[in-house]
């Protein structure tokens, strides 16, 4: 191995470590535990699904996509890379 490559790994690992002694500070967590949502009793995949992701978060992102795919479309006819609606 060169001294150059040599160089370039000591640097890389020293960019991975923390000189001198570094404590985390301690986080308390006084929530209370557990689900804060109401599923059913015999909850199905779906029901832990839209926990995570709620129906309005699809339809969000379709209406940003539509949106962007409108902008896009009109900013390639006007420099004329689309033809124009007939």
């Amino acid at each position: 191995m060169s001294e150059e490559e040599n160089d370039v790994e000591d640097k890389s690992e020293e960019d991975n470590w923390v000189v001198g002694s570094h404590k985390p500070a301690r986080l308390d967590f006084t929530a209370d535990q557990g689900l804060n949502t109401e599923l059913p009793d015999n909850p199905s995949f779906l029901d832990h699904f839209y926990l995570l992701f709620p129906e309005n978060l699809f339809e969000e992102m379709a209406r940003q996509m539509n949106e962007y795919v409108r902008e896009t479309i009109a900013s390639l006819r006007e420099g004329d890379h689309l033809p124009q609606n007939s």
